[in-house]
């Protein structure tokens, strides 16, 4: 998971310049949520095989969800950083087709 939480670390100032930056941050979002629930799926099937971890487990499931909710708030960030820049409102646009539509 380390490569969106890089994704997401890029330089604000340049997406004054090209949002292209911020466009990439939000098409990952949906590979994040798919890591996210691989995760917690493996976490839970974990738990099940070995119940006495569940008390221990916890903990990591609390991280996966905290971590997926950090995507989702980098992901909120650049749609409005794409407003700001662009003018043009993506945050209901489907993520591939938003250079598109900020070309136009």
């Amino acid at each position: 998971m380390s490569d969106w939480a890089d994704a997401r670390a890029a330089d604000t100032g340049s997406f004054r310049r090209v949002p292209w930056k911020a466009i990439a941050v939000v098409q990952e979002d949906k590979s994040v949520d798919n890591d996210y629930a691989n995760a917690m799926r493996s976490v839970v099937n974990f738990m099940m095989e070995d119940p006495s971890t569940i008390s221990k487990v916890l903990n990591v499931l609390w991280a996966l969800r905290a971590m997926e909710r950090v995507g989702n708030h980098a992901k909120n960030i650049c749609e409005h950083v794409i407003y700001m820049v662009a003018g043009t409102d993506v945050r209901h646009l489907n993520p591939n087709k938003m250079s598109a539509k900020i070309n136009t």
